[in-house]
């Protein structure tokens, strides 16, 4: 078997050699010597310049958003939605406990609590019967993640519109999804996605909001470029004026990465596509130690991350499978700083952290607050021990590659059977 040093990476300027199509969309940003065609004032240039708009405009046709625009990052997106949701000190966010820290942390920022529900078992996604039992009174949205690709459930969905409660769907893992026919990140009030390093498509940073409300947009808009200043000219756009309770922020997105990500969005088809497939291929070579987790009934999956699931029957330790197979294979060469790209487990539950367990913030002086030291949410707490996940299928993987891979994995099963 050929020695191989290092996995190139997607997506990418290196991407099947296509650097050309990068290269040139920097140049063309270049000599227009507009960098950033945004002013936070009343005029046309509040939607930002050409990049931008040609950005969202293919954004929005392609995913059927209603509403939508470009932002610097989901963390921002994540922030823009709880604007236009016009959230408050002491209002509850029920939240997941298994995702980026920012999808809990986020309500923070407008002392309002998160309130965190338990995991689905094989899906990973909020588990909608832990989410009813959390629903108070002061329950003001639900931040629920698609997490490594997978949508959230229909049920989850349908008891939030029984109950009236806005759901911000956080989509940074999973553009391109469906859930019964309909795209990740339109499943909610709110949807938002991530462009940062390693996400299916990136210029670096990014993000972007969606939402079929247009009440939401306005708000999320103006917060996001300075929003009290264009609110102040009653004649550039009526339903702009009438919110100026808004102290907004910049969180814009610049010519130069609305450039790279327009690139990127004509190939996003397929980058996901060979996800799938090196999926389908690297899934078989776990056997019979894992099993791919499953793609819940209605859904399709883009994979951010290769989720595999413990035999029961098996009799092992994950952390020593996974310590075995990374002293057999490389790293990914772009992305040094994750080395090689399988972990045991994904994180923590975030509950576990010192900001909540002590609760280092003003909103938790509220009455509400929880006592999160004494949380324990079950499938959250074991999914660790159970769960191997690799970002493998996520390079641009050539045909050696992958036989180097299916043979290391082969091999490792074999030390554990």
């Amino acid at each position: 078997m050929e020695k191989i040093e290092a996995f190139s990476a997607q997506p990418g300027p290196n991407y099947n050699n296509c650097e050309f199509a990068y290269i040139n969309a920097c140049k063309r940003v270049l000599r227009s010597q507009i960098l950033s065609g945004y002013r936070g004032n009343s005029s046309v240039a509040f939607y930002g310049g050409s990049e931008i708009l040609n950005f969202e405009t293919k954004m929005i046709d392609k995913y059927n958003l209603e509403y939508g625009f470009a932002i610097n990052s989901c963390t921002s997106a994540l922030y823009a939605a709880c604007v236009a949701l016009n959230l408050q000190p002491g209002d509850e966010v029920i939240v997941s406990p298994w995702s980026m820290s920012c999808s809990a942390t986020i309500p923070l920022q407008f002392g309002a609590i998160p309130v965190f529900a338990d995991i689905e078992k094989e899906y990973f996604c909020l588990d909608v019967e832990d989410v009813a039992k959390k629903i108070t009174s002061s329950t003001k949205a639900i931040i629920a993640v698609d997490l490594f690709g997978q949508p959230i459930s229909q049920a989850l969905i349908d008891l939030a519109n029984k109950k009236g409660i806005p759901i911000i769907e956080d989509a940074a893992q999973a553009i391109g999804s469906k859930l019964n026919g309909s795209y990740a990140g339109t499943l909610g009030a709110i949807g938002t996605f991530s462009f940062t390093q390693g996400k299916h498509m990136t210029a670096g940073e990014g993000g972007f909001l969606s939402t079929s409300i247009y009440e939401y947009w306005i708000r999320a808009r103006m917060f996001s470029n300075h929003g009290e200043a264009v609110c102040s000219d009653a004649n550039f756009k009526t339903d702009f004026s009438i919110h100026a309770d808004i102290a907004g922020l910049n969180l814009r997105m610049t010519e130069m990465q609305a450039a790279i990500l327009s690139v990127e969005f004509d190939r996003i088809d397929t980058y996901i596509e060979n996800r799938i497939k090196n999926v389908e291929r690297l899934k078989g070579a776990f056997s019979p130690l894992f099993e791919l987790a499953p793609t819940r009934e209605g859904a399709t999956h883009t994979y951010y991350v290769m989720p595999m699931i413990k035999s029961h029957d098996a009799d092992f330790h994950v952390c020593d499978f996974v310590d075995s197979l990374k002293k057999k294979l490389v790293p990914d060469k772009i992305r040094i700083d994750r080395g090689v790209p399988v972990n045991a487990g994904y994180i923590k539950p975030l509950y576990k952290m010192p900001l909540f367990q002590q609760k280092k913030h003003w909103a938790f002086w509220y009455d509400n607050a929880p006592d999160y030291s004494k949380l324990c949410l079950t499938n959250a707490e074991v999914m660790n021990s159970q769960l191997l996940i690799t970002l493998y299928h996520g390079l641009d993987l050539q045909e050696n590659e992958l036989e180097f891979l299916e043979t290391q994995i082969k091999n490792t099963v074999k030390e554990f059977v």
